[in-house]
């Protein structure tokens, strides 16, 4: 049996062997569109996982990250930073904060509006 034999069971994908025509191997690939709406796409994004002005546009300026430093490079910095800018005033930035409180396990029913409870 072959090891690309489709009537072979592996236990684990591990075991499987490196094919050079995997169609679950990672690629990118340029498609049509416009360049403006990608960037305003990611930039809504990155504004609702929290991220303010200064960090997204660090994103666009590292060369690490290949997609937003792409859209820098083929649009240029002003363009880029003045859309960001201009996204982020339209939008805003998604803030989320969590506190904990303690459970009232007596008689909640004395609990005020502003949630204090009323020792009578």
């Amino acid at each position: 049996m072959s090891p690309h034999d489709p009537k072979q069971t592996l236990d684990h994908g591990r075991q499987k062997q490196a094919d050079a025509k995997d169609p679950m191997r990672l690629e990118g690939a340029w498609v049509e569109g416009d360049p403006r709406a990608m960037l305003e796409g990611m930039v809504e994004e990155y504004a609702r996982m929290g991220m303010d002005c200064e960090q997204i546009h660090s994103l666009f300026d590292d060369p690490n990250y290949r997609a937003t430093h792409g859209l820098l490079v083929a649009l240029g910095a002003e363009e880029v930073h003045k859309r960001v800018d201009e996204v982020l005033a339209r939008n805003g930035v998604w803030r989320v904060s969590i506190s904990e409180t303690t459970l009232c396990m007596d008689d909640c029913s004395s609990r005020d509006t502003a949630g204090g409870v009323h020792n009578d």
